[in-house]
């Protein structure tokens, strides 16, 4: 609600970097749910000394991520696939369709600050309904990919 004041519990996951500068930047990146679960365990600086740790650990494992991905690519394929054959079939009627891809039409594309798109230019749009990513080149959409927002699958995500 608008001028509403609310605490918020926060750590920082750069060991080093808390110097509490009014200028903060969101970069729409997340830490692992290990990471964060960190907030729940501990409080004060047990709860920042936890943070650190986990990060770090993640730093172990990715000084080598070839192989942590080789190692486990084939457990997250496997849960991708048990996911998709427990999906039950849910046909979309046209008068849920045609709403959903009238909001896609006119929807306004910006560019996604901060996000790497190699030699084209990462865009977004998100809205109540949808969120579009994609990939631009010149001013002209030439990927994406659209979510529903209000899908029951979105809401785990």
């Amino acid at each position: 609600m608008a001028g509403q004041q609310l605490v918020a519990s926060v750590s920082c996951v750069e060991h080093g970097r808390w110097h509490g500068a009014t200028a903060q930047v969101r970069r729409s990146r997340r830490a692992s749910m290990m990471v964060r679960s960190a907030q729940t365990i501990a409080d004060g600086n047990d709860r920042q000394d936890q943070v650190w740790e986990r990060v770090s650990r993640y730093d172990a494992h990715l000084a080598h991520p070839d192989r942590v991905l080789r190692r486990h690519l084939p457990g997250l394929l496997e849960a991708a696939a048990i996911d998709a054959a427990l999906l039950l079939a849910a046909p979309t009627p046209g008068r849920r369709a045609r709403p959903f891809e009238g909001s896609l039409t006119n929807a306004p594309m910006g560019d996604e600050v901060g996000a790497d798109a190699g030699a084209g230019h990462a865009m977004a749009s998100c809205a109540p309904r949808h969120e579009i990513r994609g990939l631009g080149w010149n001013d002209q959409l030439l990927h994406a990919t659209v979510f529903n927002r209000r899908h029951h699958l979105m809401e785990v995500a």
